[in-house]
């Protein structure tokens, strides 16, 4: 799905791909196929009050998305609440006036039945139970995982969650320096000395019976890219 699929989104801004056979062919094949566009559009007019577009500059931008019991798909836009497609049927439903406290996309942790995401503001580390939400309820997030660690001379650029399996995920985020003190050349010009980095840090959640699952971390690993930049997938 297109990231920004506007107010009234086209017909190609959703698809799917399939191994399917090919059009007036006995030959398989992968392909795009074009699937039915999310109702935003629709809703808009609702009289439900929203932030105009210069509070929110893209309303229908995807926030975040999930997959949920393996057969819909949620997804949370700036400024158009939160809509569920049914893989099934192929058709869309509104969950709710809320959004998915999470900012891109959602992991699914089977081993707890729960969602690990990363928060909009500052891209920390959180599991939430999206089954429990309702309508008129959103999902709520269960616990942060913060990053105390963090260099005070670094600016964490992304984020992104590796499912592991056995209960665990890989945090990969990626943070550009920020030095205070500029360098010179022998000439006086100053030296760019900011450089591109990741850290690979795997976390566990652990649950003892009917207590509130706790989150904890194990190995990092760091990764200087120099002056090249990431762009994490």
């Amino acid at each position: 799905m297109s990231g920004t699929p506007g107010g009234l989104p086209d017909r190609d801004c959703f698809q799917a791909l399939l191994h399917t056979r090919l059009h007036g062919s006995y030959a398989q094949d992968w392909c795009w196929y074009s699937l039915q566009p999310p109702p935003f559009f629709a809703d808009d007019d609702d009289g439900v009050d929203r932030p105009s577009c210069r509070d929110a500059p893209m309303p229908f931008e995807i926030s975040a998305y999930a997959v949920v019991d393996d057969s819909q798909i949620w997804i949370s836009t700036s400024g158009a609440d939160t809509y569920s497609y049914d893989i099934a049927s192929g058709a869309w439903s509104k969950l709710g006036n809320w959004a998915l406290s999470f900012r891109g996309r959602a992991e699914y942790i089977p081993e707890h039945n729960l969602w690990f995401g990363l928060t909009p503001d500052d891209l920390q580390l959180c599991p939430s139970d999206l089954t429990a939400s309702c309508e008129l309820r959103p999902p709520v997030l269960q616990d942060v995982l913060t990053d105390v660690n963090r260099p005070e001379d670094v600016t964490l650029t992304d984020a992104s969650i590796v499912p592991l399996g056995s209960g665990q995920v890989c945090v990969a985020s990626f943070f550009l320096t920020c030095p205070e003190e500029s360098i010179e050349d022998v000439y006086g010009y100053a030296l760019d000395k900011t450089e591109n980095f990741a850290v690979l840090e795997g976390v566990k959640l652990l649950k003892d019976g009917w207590a509130q699952p706790r989150m904890v971390k194990h190995k990092s690993e760091h990764y200087v890219f120099g002056r090249d930049l990431v762009i994490p997938l």
